[in-house]
This record gives structure tokens, C-alpha cells and sequence, in this order.
């Protein structure tokens, strides 16, 4: 499956960028340590996705089509929870530099 590479590097730069979310987060006095919580359980989510990802069997593409199903699955799942619990980061952070969500 040709695609599933490019979508398991896009799980790579999610968790990435999800990393540099949660370390704003936690270093911003006004986070909730529910939110902290939440997000750290997204993160955590994330790199159980890119690690399971990382098998030679969903790199090279060798993996059973059921297989192969799962991994796309699970990269799916990982991506929108992490695109859903950081939306929110983003849009904070948008603005406190002056820039309306309803920007963009």
C-alpha cells in the first residue's frame, strides 16, 4: 500500500508537533491538571501508534492486508484524537498572539 508510508510519517509529525503543544502546555500555569492529564494521555497514544508503526512489516509494506487494515486504523484513531485534543492548544495559543480562530 503505497499511501501507508506517507500516512505513518504523518503520525510521526503529529506526535512531534503534539510533543511541542505539551510542552507549552505544561509549562502554562493556567493548564488544569485535567487538561494536563488529557493531553499527556494523547501523547502517550501517539507514540504507541508510531511505535507500532515502526515494525519493518508496516514500513516495507510486506504486512497482510488485515494487518495492514490495523495499522491504518490505528494511525487513523491516533491522529484525529491528538487533532482534537490539541485543536484547543492551537487556537489558545493563536490567540494570545492576536489572532481570532475565526481567521482561520
Amino acid at each position: 500500500m503505497p499511501n501507508d508510508k506517507k500516512y505513518i510519517r504523518d503520525a510521526g509529525h503529529t506526535l512531534y508537533s503534539s510533543s511541542k503543544l505539551f510542552a507549552l502546555a505544561a509549562l502554562n500555569i493556567e493548564t488544569s491538571d485535567s487538561e494536563l492529564q488529557t493531553i499527556k494521555e494523547t501523547k502517550d497514544l501517539m507514540m504507541d501508534v508510531v511505535g507500532i508503526t515502526q515494525h519493518h512489516d508496516a514500513i516495507t509494506g510486506t504486512a497482510k492486508f488485515h494487518v495492514a487494515d490495523d495499522y491504518a486504523w490505528r494511525v487513523s484513531e491516533g491522529i484525529e484524537t491528538s487533532n482534537t485534543a490539541y485543536s484547543g492548544l492551537i487556537s489558545d495559543l493563536a490567540e494570545s498572539a492576536g489572532i481570532s480562530s475565526n481567521d482561520w
